[in-house]
């Protein structure tokens, strides 16, 4: 793959978290025409709204299982108490848990996931602190070019 194919990568990335195309020429050294002509001649507004789409439906769904999951695992403790024994959850019912955990903090460690910590934190700083958070823009940018490379990208 390409250095040109990697920063495209890492532009889509980017653009599937909704990060302003202006942010993500800057991210990447390159400029806001060239972001949205990848999106354009990619289909990346369109993947992005289906992605969007369908990872809500999943997520819904996720948390409905979940909430089953939890109420039996509930009702069983409630029976223990009522028979005056507290036995302790089984390890499948504790996999399932940890599974269940998993599956709604799965995200943590993407580039995409970085980028918006990030920006989360130059947002809050700018609050705080306007001159520092200029300041630390351009550092930000340069540690996410790191990141990008340390995800090949």
């Amino acid at each position: 793959m390409s250095t040109q194919q990697k920063i495209m990568q890492a532009g889509k990335a980017l653009y599937m978290r909704n990060i302003p195309n202006m942010e993500i020429a800057s991210i990447l050294d390159v400029s806001e025409t060239t972001v949205s002509n990848w999106a354009v001649k990619n289909g990346w507004r369109e993947e992005r709204l289906k992605t969007s789409t369908l990872k809500k439906t999943i997520e819904d769904r996720l948390y409905k299982l979940i909430d089953y999951q939890l109420e039996v695992m509930d009702n069983f403790v409630n029976v223990q108490r009522q028979g005056n024994s507290l036995a302790s959850l089984d390890k499948g019912q504790l996999y399932s848990l940890r599974l269940m955990l998993l599956s709604i903090s799965n995200d943590q460690n993407d580039f995409g996931t970085i980028v918006s910590i990030i920006r989360q934190f130059v947002e809050y700083l700018s609050n705080s602190s306007p001159a520092l958070a200029k300041q630390v823009i351009d550092i930000s940018h340069e540690f996410v070019r790191t990141k990008r490379e340390q995800f090949q990208l």
